[in-house]
């Protein structure tokens, strides 16, 4: 099983639409296991607190950055799982399927490791996936950052 790695950046973290720092978009080709992921902010540190999610997904936002997955061993294949960084359209989200979420502050990094058997995981569909977004942001518009890893 391959290991890959994505990065999402995001200027202006908001609580108003688009609020997505990033998706990953599964394909039918693989299930995709997301194995960890570290969130923070790269802008000026200020008291600002933001709630995060990760939410699955069923259809892809417009616009943003494409980011090809990258593999942590050079001499795997390439991922046919694709990702965006800062969609500028959100994407259609499954009601009610959060599957992660939590506080941080700005000042803070928050890093989630999956337990044994405890990955999240994106179905062999294609267009399923995953979003991190930020519903809740109070007294400021930082700029979010990522890095998930996930195996496929």
């Amino acid at each position: 099983m391959a290991r890959f790695s994505v990065q999402f950046l995001k200027t202006a973290v908001v609580s108003t639409t688009p609020n997505t720092l990033g998706e990953i978009v599964g394909s039918a080709a693989a299930r995709v296991r997301i194995t960890e992921f570290t969130l923070g902010f790269s802008s000026n540190p200020a008291d600002i607190q933001v709630r995060w999610d990760v939410q699955r997904r069923t259809a892809v936002g417009a616009g943003g950055t494409a980011f090809t997955p990258l593999p942590l061993d050079a001499a795997d294949a390439a991922a046919s799982t694709t990702a965006t960084s800062a969609p500028t359209a959100e994407p259609t989200y499954t009601a009610s399927a959060v599957l992660w979420s939590t506080g941080q502050n700005q000042r803070a990094t928050v890093r989630w490791f999956a337990p044994p058997d405890g990955e999240m995981i994106i179905p062999a569909t294609a267009a399923a996936g995953l979003g991190w977004r930020t519903p809740v942001v109070n007294g400021g518009s930082p700029d979010g950052a990522a890095s998930i890893i996930f195996n496929e």
